[in-house]
């Protein structure tokens, strides 16, 4: 069915949006004046599945301003629709060249998406003159970037005119060489809330809680339009009988009824439940019919045969069994415990012989109100959105995990007013057990925050569990910093919260200021090239890779660490994990730059081994690996791929190893042995061990129970106790990224995702001192941005990091390395504070601020405005320091506050610059400071660190080299 309907606006201008076989087209049209947007909505079921959701047989309701469309979604692959589930479109006029584009969905059941583009409009790329992001203003050639882009409000430009988004939560440039009509487009995507990367149950967008956008259109350049705000109905109260918990200032409800239950949202303003519908459900159970193989999502709003509740004054639990006949018992409990908080715990009985339970969620943490909020999620140091219900804050991800999962815990405040001003959600599991974690935020000012426990012993038939831990809902009063002050008092009381200053680790490894990374010569001809993403831009000399970290040591003045990669002759990501013979010259060239107090490091992989040999011979997976690689409910392996080649060229696939199996333990041992004696390493850097999820491994031959469970921390930790009580006295360990369950195995964790926008200090607030943070990404797409570099090694010091992760020809760039050797210096001189010591709440620079607008590096879609003078404060004992830089080209004056209830400075305090910087006066809670280009100010009671060591011998620390002057 073909759907047209035009809309006319009173300048002349007119839209005519038409709908045919699932795609939508936009023509805004005035006299000889044609702007022409094509959009293909899709949603991804997983796999290869995907459906058009304007697909199928439409019914239409039509106004003069507006035009409704209800539709069935098909499935692309069998055009059969999609089931249990129905889209709504809503396009109405909402003002001066302005549409509005509303969705929603609903269904009798829940539907689990993968991804979804809800309102993708594409353009030909040769009708695109520029790129303009508004607030702040930014443009670019629509071929000068090749990753998205976000911003508040996009335009794309031509000669005809311009089409723009906005009110979408965000809107994303995307630039792509093949459209589904064949031709290079660039598409404008709306990128609100679960608008691009749904994770979740779509019926959860419902009516109440749509995706909405507002597409404007004109002549000349872009300009912010007036429009109508998006009129939501009112959500209906929920039915049933309400109990109600109280602790302290927080107050959580439960509504109960004959065939479900549902929890009640937070008001942000007063802490206390609302009677309304919410938009995350009391819990979610997810089975699979052994028989059918048929998957279900059962909610406990509804369908169950019988629900029981019993309460007192500080305990609810809740029994819902049966669920369409199954026998299965869900069980809730909720206790009010002291200090504002109430746990939450969740178990699940299954005496079913036809069914195993593949997941079951904590119950669903909802919240409305408190004005702009802040929403905080657990990604790299931590991150913090602000006016995360104007932009339709989002997030989906997975712990223990590096980048998007490094703990168990999400948050949301508002403005202090004096009272409980957030509401802080946690999984306090001392197992380590995986989860997922999601939020979501609406302009209409409501959000929910999840966590889901995939099963215990999956695809077993009567899987009976209790997922890990408890979901800790507490009000707080404060930010993020008070945040983590919550979530670090849990922390203490976890295995692997290791002590303060790492007796067992290294002290080279505690101390040093700084890594580099760089890749021995590419000389294996089945090897690709190095990756783009840390490529140099011109091929160096062959002994760069030595010669330079020897240079820029002595420029420093200072011992410093080296990442080394391609140390191997086997490809990079390629025959893993068998390394042996190593290149020629490696074990010279180690010797010569450990005589300039150059550490060494390099690189193995702790998880993956590739499946096939190189050139055909012997298979060596099948015979010594294939048994202890982690495999799925069918009894598949768990491959991935990393863009690395075969000599064939066809994709290397690399099967994730699991953490308990003997070989594994065995090759992983022997490759580090050979690495510390046969080549003299300081260090040995074990990847992907920190970042990656863990698998839900299935094999019944393994020695833990199949799917989640605490088996795949504990078999890590195995594998390092073996590794570490092995290894030669004052060699350490790293591993990629940061989550929190490995901390006390490793010595530190390379952090070179910590690039992103918005970023605070959570993880170094709690783990600071206990495990060493190294590094951050500037190299490939941002090496040349001097600005960017300083920035983060700015950041990067101030966090409590290891500077690092760069290219030793840093010391060629006169932009960047004056810089780096102060702030070098202050993370020497003030080493004690960051290996000891604890991070106290960062100073705020109330006045002198300035700004760049800058992106992230690793092709994702932020761009944002980063301060340029940074602030922070740490305690070793009784003495504190203020720690002050600006990371720009021109002088500051600042006025910087600072809290005194935790920073007891004495009377005479001690002060010391790095470059041209000084403090003019300080009063009580404030300085008033000038900071010079790329300067440095070390303010409080600090201490200086002794003078660097410089050369070693068989492990063994020299006497210190001439101490180069502090620049």
């Amino acid at each position: 069915m073909d759907v047209f309907k035009q809309f006319v606006f009173a300048d002349g201008w007119r839209c005519e949006v038409a709908v045919r076989e699932g795609v939508t087209t936009f023509d805004m049209i005035r006299g000889e004046t044609r702007l022409h947007a094509a959009c293909r909505d899709l949603l991804f079921l997983g796999g290869a599945n995907r459906a058009q959701l304007l697909g199928g047989r439409i019914g239409v309701e039509e106004t003069e301003d507006s035009l409704l469309l209800h539709a069935c979604p098909v499935d692309e692959a069998t055009n059969a629709p999609v089931p249990a589930l129905m889209a709504h479109y809503r396009f109405e006029k909402a003002g001066e060249n302005a549409l509005r584009v509303t969705t929603w969905f609903a269904g009798d059941r829940p539907v689990m998406a993968h991804h979804l583009d809800w309102l993708r409009l594409e353009l030909p790329r040769g009708e695109v003159r520029e790129c303009v992001g508004l607030d702040p203003e930014y443009r670019f050639a629509s071929q000068a970037i090749g990753h998205e882009v976000r911003f508040e409000n996009l335009a794309l430009r031509g000669e005809r005119g311009y089409l723009l988004m906005t009110d979408s939560g965000g809107a994303l440039y995307r630039a792509q060489a093949a459209s589904a009509v064949g031709m290079d487009e660039c598409c404008l995507l709306a990128a609100g809330c679960a608008g691009t990367a749904v994770q979740g149950d779509l019926t959860l967008i419902d009516q109440a809680h749509p995706l909405s956008a507002v597409i404007a259109f004109g002549e000349c350049g872009p300009v912010s339009p007036a429009y109508q705000p998006l009129r939501l109905p009112e959500a209906e109260p929920v039915r049933g009988r309400v109990y109600t918990l109280v602790s302290g200032a927080l107050r959580m409800s439960v509504a109960v009824r004959e065939d479900g239950a549902s929890i009640l949202p937070v008001s942000l303003e007063g802490v206390s439940s609302v009677p309304k519908w919410t938009r995350f459900p009391l819990a979610r159970v997810l089975v699979r019919d052994l028989t059918s193989g048929e998957t279900l999502a059962l909610t406990a709003e509804r369908g169950w045969a019988r629900v029981t509740a019993r309460s007192s004054e500080k305990r609810l639990s809740l029994y819902l069994e049966r669920p369409r006949g199954i026998d299965l018992c869900l069980s809730v409990e909720a206790r009010a415990v002291e200090g504002d908080a109430i746990e939450w715990r969740t178990r699940v009985l299954n005496q079913s012989e036809r069914h195993t339970v593949l997941s079951v969620t904590y119950p669903g943490v909802n919240f409305e109100g408190g004005g702009p909020v802040s929403l905080f999620t657990p990604s790299d140091s931590g991150r913090v959105i602000e006016n995360a219900y104007s932009v339709e804050a989002s997030f989906a991800g997975t712990y223990p995990s590096g980048f998007e999962g490094v703990a168990p815990v999400l948050g949301v405040y508002g403005a202090r007013n004096g009272g409980m001003n957030g509401l802080y959600a946690a999984v306090h599991d001392r197992s380590g057990a995986r989860k997922e974690l999601s939020c979501a935020l609406t302009r209409g000012g409501h959000g929910s925050m999840g966590f889901e426990y995939p099963a215990e012993c999956l695809g077993r038939p009567r899987n009976s569990f209790e997922a890990g831990g408890c979901l800790v809902v507490k009000a707080f009063s404060g930010d993020w910093y008070d945040m983590a002050k919550i979530y670090k008092r849990f922390a203490e009381t976890c295995d692997w919260y290791a002590p303060l200053g790492r007796e067992d680790s290294p002290k080279w490894m505690r101390d040093v200021p700084m890594y580099i990374m760089d890749w021995m010569p590419n000389d294996n001809p089945d090897a690709d090239p190095v990756p783009v993403s840390v490529r140099p831009p011109v091929e160096p000399p062959r002994d760069n890779w030595y010669k330079k970290p020897i240079e820029l040591a002595e420029y420093l003045g200072l011992p410093i660490g080296y990442h080394l990669y391609n140390w191997h002759w086997i490809p990079f990501n390629n025959d893993y994990p068998y390394y042996f013979p190593v290149k020629e010259g490696l074990l010279e060239g180690v010797l010569a730059m450990q005589e300039h107090g150059v550490h060494v490091m390099p690189y193995i992989n702790g998880r993956i081994a590739d499946t096939r040999d190189s050139r055909g011979e012997v298979v060596r997976f099948d015979r010594e690996l294939r048994p202890g690689a982690t495999k799925g409910l069918g009894g598949e392996l768990d491959i991935e791929t990393y863009a690395s080649h075969e000599p064939d060229g066809s994709l290397c696939r690399l099967a994730a190893m699991c953490p308990t199996s003997p070989a594994w333990r065995d090759l992983m041992a022997e490759t580090v042995s050979r690495l510390f004696r046969e080549y003299h390493m300081d260090a040995v850097y074990i990847d992907q061990v920190a970042a990656a999820r863990m698998n839900l491994c299935c094999d019944p031959t393994h020695g833990h129970t199949p799917g989640n469970g605490d088996w795949w921390v504990k078999g890590y930790r195995l594998l390092m106790e073996r590794l570490r009580r092995e290894c030669p006295e004052g060699r350490g360990f790293t591993t990629e990224s940061n989550a929190e369950v490995y901390a006390d195995q490793f010595d530190g964790f390379l952090t070179w995702a910590w690039v992103r926008t918005s970023l605070v200090p959570f993880f170094p607030k709690v783990y600071a001192g206990r495990v060493a943070l190294l590094g951050r990404n500037t190299n490939g797409y941002k090496k040349n941005d001097a600005q960017f570099f300083r920035f983060h090694v700015g950041q990067a010091v101030l966090f409590g990091q290891q500077i690092g992760w760069i290219n030793a020809d840093v010391v060629d760039n006169p932009e960047k390395n004056d810089y780096l050797r102060r702030m070098c210096h202050v993370r020497w001189d003030y080493k004690d504070f960051f290996s000891r010591g604890e991070m106290l709440r960062p100073p705020v620079v109330v006045e002198g601020q300035k700004t760049y607008l800058s992106d992230v590096s690793m092709g994702m879609s932020e761009r944002h405005p980063a301060e340029l003078v940074l602030a922070a404060a740490w305690r070793l004992d009784s003495r504190t320091l203020i720690l002050l830089t600006n990371t720009s080209d021109e002088p500051v004056q600042a006025i910087v506050a600072y809290d005194q209830a935790e920073l007891d400075v004495s009377d005479q305090p001690e002060e010391r610059a790095y470059g041209g910087a000084r403090c003019l006066s300080a009063r009580p809670g404030t300085l008033r400071v000038e900071l010079g280009p790329r300067s440095a100010l070390a303010w409080g009671e600090g201490n200086v660190g002794e003078a660097a060591f410089v050369g070693r011998a068989d492990g063994q620390l020299l006497a210190p080299a001439t101490r180069i002057p502090r620049p």
